[in-house]
């Protein structure tokens, strides 16, 4: 199996394929036409065999990747290739609030940073496997949460 990058009209072909034939219980064979880089490039997507029991089973026990880190291309991830953890489950919504309390006091730099770290644009998206790394991440920057209001006015 392969991730693939592609356009929108190669993904709206996707989309027809899997509304025709369904994406689960097919194998498909995409055909490119046109050069590297070419926009006229298009491409076919047709149904090549049906999944048989044997190759579902094969398919059930491949490990998973972390995709997040692959398309981050981030050089903190030792290892892209690396499955994700099997709890890659997203945090509670409990978490998710008190991670936003505490990036509200900091700048902006320091919540693109933090985000970026762990590959996500919002908050809620971020994996509960990731918890603990932020929360130590974000010690870092606000020095544990302890940092006391400056009143601009003393």
């Amino acid at each position: 199996m392969k991730v693939i990058e592609g356009s929108s009209a190669f993904f709206r072909s996707v989309v027809k394929v899997k509304e025709k034939y369904g994406i689960d219980s097919w194998l498909f064979e995409i055909e490119r036409q046109g050069d590297a880089g070419d926009t006229k490039t298009k491409y076919s997507i047709l149904p090549e065999e049906k999944i048989n029991t044997e190759l579902r089973a094969q398919m059930n026990k491949a490990e998973l990747h972390n995709l997040a880190s692959m398309g981050t291309g981030s050089e903190d991830d030792a290892d892209a290739t690396q499955p994700a953890p099997k709890s890659a489950g997203p945090i509670s919504e409990q978490d998710a609030q008190a991670i936003v309390e505490r990036l509200k006091l900091l700048s902006k730099s320091d919540v693109t940073a933090f985000l970026t770290k762990f590959g996500v644009q919002r908050v809620r998206d971020m994996k509960s496997a990731d918890l603990t790394a932020a929360r130590a991440l974000l010690d870092d920057l606000d020095g544990g949460g302890t940092q006391a209001e400056v009143d601009p006015f003393a």
